[in-house]
């Protein structure tokens, strides 16, 4: 039998409220999405990585890069 506190699912408004360590059930959601946004993002740099590996040498070179370079470079704007 549920106490007065508790919803028809048996979880608390508290519990409903917030998630782990306090923070609000629809950050944990904001974060999840986040998170998927930048699966999609780490895919596009795995194809980029892809790409540019199948260069030569040579044209490699002609963009101003080298083979050891290419992880560095598509990850430029989050390495800083």
């Amino acid at each position: 039998m549920a106490t007065p506190d508790m919803t028809a699912t048996g979880i608390t408004q508290a519990t409903a409220q917030t998630s782990l360590k306090g923070v609000p059930l629809w950050g944990w959601i904001t974060r999840i999405f986040k998170g998927l946004g930048f699966a999609r993002g780490h895919a596009a740099r795995e194809r980029k990585i892809s790409d540019l590996m199948r260069l030569s040498d040579a044209e490699l070179a002609d963009l101003g890069l080298s083979r050891d370079q290419i992880v560095a470079y598509v990850y430029r704007d989050r390495l800083g």
